[in-house]
């Protein structure tokens, strides 16, 4: 590959790769057998357990340089689902070509390679004839609702744990109030799809103490109604960065791998705010990206490094171009 054309190759990759579709798979969290999925992002992560979902929301403090005395601050949300249904079940829907990897310690007993990616995690039956489906778009966590011919949106009924206080602007928009910032889960957009068209159907939430209920218009009972809120996050704790990328390389084939690391957590097990020391453990990552930039081939952790020295990741461009 001609050096211009890697120059592109990386430029693109460095433009992508915080925005690489979200992908779900399964928990490799020893410690915790409840987490049935997860999913990682910068500053985020998910964890699907049977009942219920928590999502961590996080940041390190940058301005910090000693990594022994770096501070990780962030917000444990625990969503619930009021009186589920006994048949509930969670599944893992529409695999990816990209797979993840995870190197923890020295045992390779212990070790997790090629776990499968998903595009979506859903729950079904949350209520009688109501799915919940997780999932990625254009860089935000969203989920829907799906109500079934003959569901009553009367039965949905969400609960938030870990939030000092749940409000609704003017706008329609549910805010969940913690000590370190404000979390925005917009109005949701309500529709059905007849025939081939999609009818938008009227939607709110409603607010009933903690929990989240929602309302709807008139819509056509013999098809199903999607209700589609956007959980918005990106400006939480001041939208910083907690992944840190130290090096881009390019193949002959135009595959583009990226190194750095990402802060390791341990997150608490109860919902709420947290303030924690880092202790210089790190989870150094290499992820390989397709031609396209828009597609990813794997994804590698090595788990729990102390960090006590200058990372070498940046000795990725050199091995790649022997």
């Amino acid at each position: 590959m001609k050096a211009s054309d890697e120059h592109i190759v990386e430029s693109h990759a460095r433009q992508t790769f915080g925005q690489l579709p979200f992908s779900f798979y399964q928990s490799i969290k020893e410690k915790d057998s409840t987490v049935m999925y997860e999913a990682k992002q910068s500053g985020f992560e998910v964890l699907f357990k049977e009942k219920e979902v928590w999502i961590h929301l996080y940041q390190s403090d940058q301005e910090e340089t000693d990594l022994d005395e770096r501070k990780t601050k962030g917000v444990t949300l625990i969503l619930q689902f009021k009186n589920p249904q006994a048949t509930m079940k969670i599944e893992a829907r529409k695999k990816q070509a990209g797979t993840v990897n995870f190197f923890c310690g020295n045992d390779q007993n212990k070790w997790k390679i090629n776990i499968a990616t998903y595009e979506e995690i859903a729950y079904y039956d949350v209520c009688p004839g109501i799915d919940l489906i997780f999932y990625g778009k254009n860089g935000r966590f969203k989920y829907d609702l799906v109500l079934k011919p003959g569901a009553s949106v009367e039965d949905i009924c969400l609960v938030y744990q870990g939030a000092d206080a749940l409000t609704l602007n003017e706008e329609g928009d549910l805010f969940l109030h913690t000590p370190y910032g404000t979390l925005v889960d917009e109005k949701p957009i309500c529709y059905q799809m007849i025939d081939g068209k999609k009818c938008e159907v009227e939607g709110a939430y409603r607010l009933d103490g903690e929990e989240v209920c929602f309302e709807v218009g008139e819509y056509e009972a013999s098809y199903s109604l999607i209700i589609d809120p956007i959980l918005v996050y990106s400006t939480y704790l001041g939208g910083g960065d907690s992944d840190i990328g130290y090096e881009i390389a390019v193949d002959d084939d135009g595959n583009a791998y990226v190194t750095g690391y990402t802060f390791s957590t341990n997150f608490p097990t109860t919902a709420g705010a947290y303030d924690e020391s880092f202790n210089g453990i790190i989870d150094v990552f290499i992820s390989k990206l397709n031609p396209s930039g828009k597609g990813l081939v794997y994804s590698t952790y090595l788990g729990e490094v102390v960090l006590t020295l200058e990372m070498e990741s940046r000795s990725i461009r050199k091995e790649m171009r022997m």
